[in-house]
């Protein structure tokens, strides 16, 4: 393994699996949105932090796994997902 920085985002599928295809490349666009939760000692709850958005691309051969895994039925808001990025990649290789 090399030195590569891997971002790794977990959350719930935001929007509908949108199928696409540009300069005959197939690939899939959604969004991911992932709210973190903290226990607050002082009010004995749990707190919501700010909700985050990121977007997920998918290429190629990615693309029918994404659509597999992520819309099994029909493409379904909150599912969970994770999306793994190597962050110094440029060419599109993650997802």
């Amino acid at each position: 393994m090399t030195n590569d920085n891997i971002l790794t985002f977990h959350g719930h599928v935001g929007t509908p699996v949108e199928l696409r295809e540009g300069a005959n490349v197939p690939w899939v666009l959604f969004r991911v949105a992932s709210t973190p939760s903290f226990w607050d000692q002082a009010s004995r709850s749990w707190r919501d932090l700010p909700t985050t958005w990121m977007s997920v691309k998918a290429f190629r051969q990615l693309r029918p796994e994404c659509r597999r895994l992520v819309a099994g039925r029909r493409p379904g808001r909150g599912d969970r997902t994770s999306a793994h990025r190597d962050v110094g990649d440029q060419g599109g290789r993650g997802a």
